[in-house]
């Protein structure tokens, strides 16, 4: 617990604190959070294409040919997030590529997440998020159309999974 000193502290500290000046240092911080697009609130980022973006969307829209709000909803978040996912590998292949650094005055996708050897981590994390997300909209597509087509549905099931480490002593040397 702060103390009343420590909290009078923060907040002249707080004060004197009014972050970037210049054109130049507010564009830079503007982009703090979208280094690599994945958790961007929008689905376009302003280094993608348009037109590479909307045949991708139309694509989905034909190929699951949704009827109703419903199920336009839910093929909008199946579509947005397999975009999203289509990031995540972009930036693993930009991980791997070290000879590729980009400015952070020049922001898009091409900045990956480099910080140190978490990044790998942090970007298995955020795919494996997208892909639940993913699955998740797409069973429940599956689902109401089905259910809109008359087709006997099947109650959701949970499975529970067991992660266990192995104590292979090929996969202890692999630091896995």
């Amino acid at each position: 617990m702060a103390s009343i000193k420590q909290i009078e502290a923060n907040r002249r500290n707080a004060r004197k604190s009014t972050g970037p000046q210049t054109k130049e240092g507010q564009a830079i911080s503007s982009m703090n959070s979208a280094r690599h697009g994945i958790l961007s609130s929008k689905a376009l980022l302003p280094s993608e294409a348009e037109v590479e973006y909307a045949t991708f969307i139309n694509g989905i829209y034909t190929s699951l040919d949704p009827s109703g709000e419903l199920e336009r909803l839910l093929v909008d978040r199946i579509a947005t997030t397999a975009w999203r996912l289509g990031r995540v590998n972009q930036v693993e292949s930009l991980l791997f590529d070290f000879d590729n650094v980009v400015s952070l005055r020049e922001p898009n996708i091409s900045y990956p997440i480099r910080q140190g050897c978490g990044s790998f981590a942090l970007l298995s994390r955020y795919e494996t998020s997208l892909e639940r997300s993913f699955y998740r909209a797409l069973h429940e597509f599956q689902r109401v159309k089905a259910m809109r087509l008359g087709q006997q549905v099947s109650i959701p099931t949970a499975v529970d999974v067991d992660i266990s480490i192995s104590s292979d002593p090929v996969l202890d040397k692999c630091n896995v």
